[in-house]
């Protein structure tokens, strides 16, 4: 019989540095069915809003469903807590 040891490694989630989260929007106002109408994926949320304010002056839609995406990593915890970090100085 063979035997294995394994090593338990905390690790942290965090969002990926290396990319920019998306935020959309997408028009569920309607009466029987929802008009569906979408902002499309912007790295921008103001330009999501912004694509809300301009869709409800057009069609009196109020109701919407906003979506957040981002890329996250998992980082070993030991690997942060040993990253310098930047000090504010105090008054």
């Amino acid at each position: 019989m063979s035997r294995a040891l394994f090593r338990y490694k905390e690790f942290t989630t965090r969002q990926d540095p290396m990319t920019e989260p998306e935020y959309a929007a997408v028009c569920v106002s309607g009466e029987t069915e929802s008009c569906l109408e979408r902002s499309g994926h912007r790295i921008d949320p103001v330009i999501v809003d912004e694509w809300m304010r301009k869709h409800m002056t057009e069609t009196g839609h109020l109701n919407y469903r906003r979506t957040f995406v981002d890329f996250a990593e998992l980082v070993p915890t030991a690997q942060l807590n040993s990253a310098p970090t930047s000090e504010v100085p105090t008054a």
